[in-house]
């Protein structure tokens, strides 16, 4: 395997690629690119739960494993039980995959959590804790550099990430932004809370539709930069140029990321293969070759 001065996870979805190509085509295109692991959807969006899901992550993280690259399955706590989580540990267990990537998840759309609370979990933590107590996996959560939509203040949700890290969160994904100086900021603030040892990897989702990033980024409390609006609303006539743009803006906030020191990042594919080969590739090229970067 080569060594590069940026390396890449990549989370998939389990289901088919919005391009239709089957996930066994996707992960085998995926794996030369060589990411440090994968993670595995569990349904965003409260659009999906129950045994089916489970099971089609569980058969796609058995094909990564297969590759060589490790597999990070997602668990949610909205809706699971204690008794369906430890079954779900016990499945992971013995196919020997041993990290897991722990979230609260969504509120399935319909649901009012005024009225009831589905499952055993209503707080990430509360489910970190639990995996913990069960042991022998690697815990990876998520972070909010702009604070989570529902979270009072961002010094709230940085002392909620930092009591998850106490329970047994050892790595730290974050969710996509578009201005990298929101992130850098989010690192200080976590400096000054005490965050000092667990990694945080900055989360990259491609800006490759206006409309859909836009949907995205009002949905999970993300700034929608002015000059990244002007960007896609310029091809708004030329889908593919969009995309194109898209992609090299995601790689411009890659290198300046490399720049600042963070050497891994985490890259959210939406099962989009040509898109991500293209920034790995992009950013692996401008590291070799800087001038590249502003082609």
């Amino acid at each position: 395997m080569r060594a590069h001065t940026v390396e890449f996870s990549l989370e998939i979805s389990p289901a088919e690629s919005s391009r239709g190509v089957p996930i066994e085509q996707l992960l085998s295109e995926l794996i030369p690119l060589e990411p440090v692991f994968i993670t595995v959807t569990y349904g965003a969006g409260g659009t999906e739960k129950g045994e089916m899901s489970a099971l089609r992550s569980l058969k796609v993280a058995q094909a990564i494993e297969a590759q060589g690259i490790p597999a990070v399955p997602h668990l949610t706590g909205i809706g699971s039980s204690s008794a369906q989580i430890d079954r779900w540990l016990d499945e992971l267990a013995t196919h020997g995959i041993d990290k897991v990537f722990a979230v609260r998840g969504d509120w399935p759309r319909d649901w009012n959590p005024e009225l009831h609370m589905p499952g055993d979990f209503r707080y990430g933590n509360e489910l970190i804790r639990h995996i913990e107590a069960y042991g022998g996996f690697e815990i990876m959560t998520s972070a909010y550099p702009e604070k989570h939509p529902e979270a009072v203040s961002l010094p709230c949700d940085i002392a909620y990430l930092k009591d998850k890290i106490a329970h047994g969160a050892t790595r730290i994904l974050t969710q996509f932004f578009y201005i990298n100086d929101v992130f850098y900021d989010f690192l200080s603030a976590c400096e000054v809370a005490g965050i000092h040892d667990v990694p945080i990897v900055p989360g990259i989702m491609p800006p490759i539709n206006l409309n859909q990033s836009l949907r995205l980024a009002h949905a999970c409390g993300v700034s929608f930069p002015d000059d990244l609006y002007d960007l896609l609303s310029r091809y708004a006539s030329d889908k593919q140029a969009m995309c194109i743009a898209g992609i090299q803006y995601a790689i411009a906030q890659i290198v300046d990321l490399i720049r600042h020191g963070h050497h891994t990042i985490h890259l959210f594919t939406m099962n989009r293969l040509e898109v991500i080969k293209a920034i790995v590739q992009g950013v692996r090229q401008a590291v070799v070759d800087p001038s590249s970067a502003n082609k």
